[in-house]
């Protein structure tokens, strides 16, 4: 018996995984399409894994993150009103004073003096004449872009705990 028939004969499954990854190999270097189902299927098996293991890796990764108020991208008005939690967050929107009630607003109105645009929420512990950049006119205080970093209060109102100027696009 030669010893490729004997390796071929003997039982057990390390032989078997022996003779299939040898004629996968054979198969693939000789370019033979008998085994073309079997080295598909050990190529489709490499990418599953490979797919498991970044998503796994971002999974874990994700989870591992400790992102302070301060380095996460601000929220928009919309999406803090749609946020249940009370921790705090940078908020972008347009912040409008009238008659000593400051909003933070997802839109400004095209009116003059402007007019917030809804949603909005109501911002607390805010004194507007102490930001920089903003306009009054006919007993509105306004400025068009900035990022409030805010922390939900239990009358639904929000406190104002920092505020920088935001983007003007």
């Amino acid at each position: 018996m030669t010893r490729r028939e004997c390796e071929f004969a003997t039982p057990g499954p390390v032989a078997a995984k022996m003779r299939s990854g040898r004629i996968a190999l054979a198969a693939w270097r000789r370019g033979w399409d008998d085994a073309g189902m079997f080295v598909d299927a050990l190529r489709a098996l490499r990418r599953l894994m490979s797919a498991v293991l970044v998503v796994g890796a971002t999974v874990l990764t994700a989870c591992g993150d400790d992102v302070s108020p301060a380095d996460a991208p601000a929220l928009t008005v919309d999406q803090l009103v749609a946020r249940s939690a009370d921790t705090p967050i940078a908020v972008q929107g347009f912040l409008i004073d009238q008659e000593g009630v400051t909003r933070l607003c997802a839109a400004i109105l095209e009116s003059y003096p402007p007019q917030c645009g809804e949603p909005a929420v109501q911002l607390v512990s805010l004194d507007v004449t102490q930001v920089a950049g903003t306009q009054t006119d006919q007993g509105v205080t306004w400025k068009a872009s900035v990022v409030v970093t805010v922390q939900r209060r239990q009358d639904a109102r929000f406190d104002a705990l920092s505020v920088e100027s935001g983007s003007s696009g």
